[in-house]
């Protein structure tokens, strides 16, 4: 929305010059009656778009136009007029009758406005005692279903005898179908297109070449008008450019050159080169890299087919891998036919450099890895490495579906696979045959199948309660007082996930707007459609005279009369049943009604703990979930905490353990470890024998099984994954290229650390900073057998889409490990 205020005297309607040279413009002038008081007017236009001047209003929608009037004492009139260019195509008049405000909404139709054209709004209002004021605003029309066309930099003259080349830009909203142009004058009749086939896009830019005969007349101009249709037909035609055609004298002058080059760079990123040789033709466009010495690492160019006067060239990097890691300084350069060469200037400077050693040095970082784009509009939210099926997995949020690529030295797109909504945390179950996605938009968690990769059903989280009952000691019954406090209702909306090797699945819960704290569940048996979550309580706070109740239907109080216990009621169904099907028991204890209720055919998921602060249970948004390489624990870790440390809790759950038997961290454990880290959580890590947890907070830190802190090291407090090498395996990992764990900092890094001696082992600089997990597997075979030194594949998220990085064994610095 555009909104402008304005403080005016009384203007005449047909002022409407005024309108063409700025969005407002007014004066103040008063009558000479005793009311020398000036109104206040305003104009919103609530369908603007963009920055003013630009392309602001669509002409398919209706205008809406907000005139907002206020005065201390009376105003009589309000009139709007609205225009496109000069043209009058509403008027809205309003008679106030000495109202003290005006606040009025106008719909204005923008048929027969044409894209380009000025939309002016003036609204007059005046007051009882001659009082008058009036506020205007501009926007440009446009309309987004036809194309809209462009010259990049084009060249206002050509050689006789050269060839002239101009770039085309065209954007639309629904895809290009086709972008082209046509030529004519100077004895020039030319026309040319290019035709864009499924997938259509919506922004392109295309190069154009025009030959110019040598004996053309100089001072001649021929005029080129651009054109562009969407997929729907639509055509536009573009603003028209003149060239003029000039003599060739002698080529005296070197090129003109400009670069523009991205500060970090992967391997096939491109560097953008623009040349003009303002006496001559253009017929070698490059770049080189040298290092701070001055020596070259790398330099590419291109000989044109056809030498032309002006040029702009987007030139792949590709330097050696070797070469990744290093910093370096990029000069572009071209050379015309006569053998001058001329090196990138600054943006802005008007006169070629002819010296190599003047040119301009744009410094960058050759980042490691390969950038892989997610489709328009994706938010990815978590990675799962199939490395049975060589195959890696993003969960979509935006979409509803699951990314996927087969991977090896490169990834090969595959076709999405169809999920819940708003999938975000995924783990692969133990038998490797399922992917199991947590649907974040819903309570459910789908079950894909990863032989056929597709959607194979669901696991409902059916919906938990919690209760928080107080008790006092009745000293003359020597029974209890109960209270039971209103009834807790958690997300249910899973987050993150993970399995433990006894099969139970573990995740944490996404909060809502109405039920906020988030949570930690486990599920015992996914596989069995009665199954019902578990609530996890085990990371919550001593409090004295509290009892919470889990996984209960109902919980009541028999209040007895002055000097009788009261009885506690708990009601609770069969897992799998309705809840309408619930059985109720009653006693003086907590501890008794739940042992009948054990006793009873429910035998449900009831809980209750004594001395535990219920709002110790409410987790703030995000809690990630993590497991070992052998699946025998899993690590919970308190994210987004604010300025207060986050928890981590350890589960430890082999195979074979038998439901209810699993172990958590004792909360001394857990306050020990917070205490001792005192640090957030960003993202946690279990290695490959469930022996050491690596989390990334403000720092990196490691803790043994029992969560004994064990070292730290000063990573930055950006960024969020942390990935274990997949061979780390006790304290002593006997390979010493394996006793690391790879952090995702926020300096454009990975930095490898070792989880032993806690010091730095290498630093991999990236192109974009992660902002979600990191993943680490073993390479292919095949990748191995061809590159013997590869030891390690990264797979993380940027903003730009999944980023795989390959490990070396230089990469990880082994010369000073003990």
């Amino acid at each position: 929305m555009r909104q402008i205020l304005h403080r005016a005297a009384s203007v005449a309607t047909g002022a409407l010059a005024t309108l063409g040279v700025a969005a407002c413009g007014t004066t103040d002038v008063a009558s000479s009656g005793q009311d020398r008081v000036i109104p206040d007017v305003s104009i919103s236009i609530e369908s603007a778009f963009g920055p003013a001047g630009f392309d602001t209003v669509s002409v398919r929608a209706p205008l809406q136009v907000r005139i907002q009037a206020t005065d201390n004492a009376a105003l009589v009139t309000a009139v709007t007029r609205v225009y496109a260019d000069t043209a009058l195509i509403k008027t809205d008049s309003t008679v106030l009758n000495g109202a003290r405000s005006f606040d009025k909404t106008i719909d204005i139709s923008l048929a027969g406005v044409r894209s380009g054209q000025q939309v002016a709004v003036l609204t007059t209002v005046s007051d009882g005692a001659g009082n008058g004021a009036n506020a205007q605003a501009l926007a440009t029309a446009f309309d987004p279903n036809v194309p809209r066309l462009a010259f990049v930099n084009p060249a206002a003259t050509v050689i006789a005898g050269g060839t002239y080349s101009f770039d085309l830009s065209a954007t639309d909203t629904t895809g290009l179908a086709k972008l082209g142009f046509r030529a004519s004058g100077g004895g020039i009749n030319r026309a040319d297109s290019t035709l864009f086939f499924e997938p259509l896009p919506r922004v392109d830019t295309v190069q154009y070449l025009i030959a110019i005969a040598g004996n053309t007349t100089p001072g001649t101009t021929f005029s080129i008008t651009p054109f562009a249709e969407n997929r729907d037909g639509l055509r536009a035609t573009g603003v028209p450019i003149s060239v003029r055609i000039v003599a060739a004298g002698p080529d005296q002058l070197s090129p003109l050159v400009y670069q523009t080059v991205p500060p970090r760079l992967e391997t096939p990123d491109s560097i953008d080169i623009f040349a003009r040789d303002a006496d001559g033709l253009v017929r070698v466009i490059g770049f080189v890299a040298k290092d701070q010495a001055g020596n070259v690492l790398h330099q590419a160019a291109d000989t044109l087919a056809v030498a032309v006067q002006q040029v702009t060239r987007r030139k792949a990097f590709k330097a050696p891998i070797t070469l990744r890691g290093r910093s370096m300084f990029i000069t572009a350069y071209a050379i015309d036919q006569a053998g001058r060469i001329g090196y990138a200037v600054p943006q802005g400077a008007t006169v070629p450099q002819p010296a190599d050693s003047l040119g301009a040095r744009a410094p960058i970082v050759y980042a490691y890895g390969l950038t892989y784009p997610l489709p328009a509009g994706s938010l990815g939210a978590d990675i799962a490495v199939d490395t049975a099926r060589q195959t890696v997995y993003v969960s979509n949020i935006n979409r509803n579906q699951l990314e996927a690529w087969n991977y090896s030295t490169t990834l090969s797109s595959l076709s999405p696979v169809a999920v819940g909504a708003m999938p975000w945390g995924m783990t692969i179950d133990n038998s490797g045959s399922l992917l199991l996605v947590a649907n974040s938009g819903g309570t459910n968690i789908s079950k894909v199948n990863l032989l056929q990769r597709e959607e194979q059903g669901r696991v409902k989280t059916s919906n938990e309660y919690v209760f928080d009952v107080t008790y006092t000691k009745d000293e003359t019954s020597g029974g209890f007082k109960f209270k039971v406090a209103a009834i807790i209702d958690y997300s249910d909306r899973p987050q993150y996930i993970a399995q433990s090797a006894s099969g139970a699945l573990y995740y944490s819960t996404r909060p809502t707007t109405t039920a906020n704290p988030g949570t930690l569940r486990r599920v015992d048996n996914f596989l069995d459609v009665r199954t019902e979550p578990r609530q996890i309580w085990q990371y919550g706070t001593f409090l004295k005279g509290h009892y919470v109740i889990l996984n209960a239907d109902h919980v009541d109080v028999i209040e007895g009369e002055s000097g009788v216990p009261d009885l506690i009621v708990i009601c609770e169904h069969t897992p799998g049943d309705s809840p309408s099907t619930a059985v109720c028991a009653q006693g003086m204890t907590v501890e008794g009604v739940v042992a009948q209720l054990a006793a009873a055919p429910t035998n449900g998921n009831l809980q209750a703990i004594k001395d535990l602060s219920v709002e110790s249970l409410a987790l703030p948004d995000t809690n990630f979930v993590a497991v070992g390489g052998d699946r025998r624990r899993v690590a919970f870790g308190e994210a987004n905490t604010g300025n207060r440390a986050g928890r981590v809790l350890l589960v430890y759950d082999p195979n074979g353990t038998p439901t209810g038997q699993e172990q958590y961290s004792a909360p001394l454990e857990i306050t020990d470890l917070t205490n001792n880290a005192s640090d957030k959580v960003f993202g946690i890590d279990i290695n490959g024998n469930s022996t050491n947890i690596g989390v990334h907070g403000v720092e990196t830190f490691f803790a043994d099984s029992s969560l004994r802190l064990q070292g730290k090291y000063a990573t930055f407090n950006t960024g969020a994954g942390i990935a274990f090498h997949p061979l780390n395996i006790e304290e002593f990992t006997a390979d010493t290229l394996a006793r690391v764990a790879f952090v995702a900092s926020g300096d454009f890094s990975i930095q490898i650390v070792d989880s032993y001696s806690y010091r730095l082992r290498g630093r991999i600089p990236i192109r974009t900073n992660l902002y979600g997990p990191l993943r680490a597997v073993l390479p292919t075979p095949a990748e191995m057998l061809a590159d013997p030194n590869l030891r390690v594949k990264l797979f993380g998220l940027t903003p730009e889409g999944i980023v795989v990085i390959d490990v070396r064994k230089g990469d990880i610095d082994n010369a000073r490990t003990p």
